[in-house]
């Protein structure tokens, strides 16, 4: 593997690092503050993309029915609620359900469309008009298929903007199954081996003579604990060692890293980012600025 060092020229420490509070303020209670604001803020924002998300799927997948039924029905039938749930449950499936969403009971697309339709029947009544009418049907629908199209071309750009912020804050995400692979180091030994038999006696035996050409076991990477075992800012051992290695020593930091690829992930980056503040609530501001600086080379890392 290639490794271009110089990605990691302009990273710079300022000191910012070291925590200044008013004389008034105690700087551990400070900055257990800081933990807790930076770890509600990740849920946030997390819940915010997630809901987005929910959002678009559910509103993707209830334009796909509406569509269908403007284009296929006919004013008698889209006027008729028999009718219409018959046409979803033929067309569509009737267990399909937001894919993002944790909850079992959450109502299907089929449900939504068919409230959607009592909605607008609801309120043609309450406005004194006939809903049954599928002029008006239709017109109503089209204030709402209006409403969510406005809501969809929204979404994309808060997200994006969303995205943004968690990579420039300390926020833990989920490990990727990338990392979880196995990484082997290449072998120069041969792959052959040479069995030896013995000669005929009253029992045959076989012996297996090792030789030069034998092959070597592989070296496979593993953690010092399963990823999927790992608490949410959890750091691993290996994480901790590479922090320690001194800041103008950027060639070993790469060795470091290509011989252990599975820390090279956004949740161990905001693991030993969040080791900074015990250091730093420890008086070792020395400490803590090669913590910080060692996070951002992993963060360089995976970003490139």
């Amino acid at each position: 593997m290639v490794v271009d060092y110089s990605k990691w020229d302009k990273i710079e420490l300022s000191d910012d690092s070291d925590i200044e509070v008013h004389p008034n303020v105690d700087k551990a209670s400070f900055i257990r503050w800081k933990q807790r604001d930076i770890h509600e803020k990740r849920i946030q924002r997390d819940n915010e993309i997630k809901g987005l998300n929910i959002q678009r799927e559910m509103y993707t997948h209830l334009n796909k029915r509406v569509d269908s039924m403007l284009s296929t029905l006919n004013d008698d039938q889209l006027s008729s609620e028999k009718a219409r749930n018959l046409f979803l449950s033929d067309k569509f499936d009737k267990n399909e359900r937001c894919t993002i969403e944790d909850q079992n009971d959450a109502p299907t697309y089929n449900e939504m469309v068919e409230d959607l339709f009592t909605q607008i029947t609801e309120d043609l009544e309450k406005e004194g008009k006939d809903s049954k009418d599928a002029d008006l049907l239709k017109q109503k629908l089209a204030e709402h298929r209006k409403k969510i199209d406005t809501v969809l071309v929204q979404i994309g750009p808060k997200l994006k903007k969303l995205e943004e912020e968690k990579h420039l804050h300390i926020s833990s995400e989920d490990i990727h199954d990338g990392w979880n692979s196995s990484i082997i180091n290449k072998s120069t030994a041969s792959e052959t081996s040479a069995p030896k038999k013995a000669g005929k006696t009253t029992t045959q035996t076989t012996t297996t003579v090792e030789t030069l050409n034998t092959p070597k076991k592989k070296n496979v990477q593993t953690p010092s604990k399963p990823l999927d075992q790992l608490d949410e800012l959890e750091a691993l051992e290996e994480t901790i060692e590479f922090s320690k290695i001194p800041s103008d020593q950027l060639i070993k930091s790469a060795k470091f890293l290509e011989n252990h690829l599975y820390i090279v992930s956004e949740q161990q980056k905001d693991a030993l980012m969040m080791t900074s503040f015990e250091s730093q609530l420890a008086g070792d501001s020395k400490r803590t600025k090669q913590i910080i600086f060692q996070a951002l080379i992993i963060h360089n890392w995976y970003v490139h």
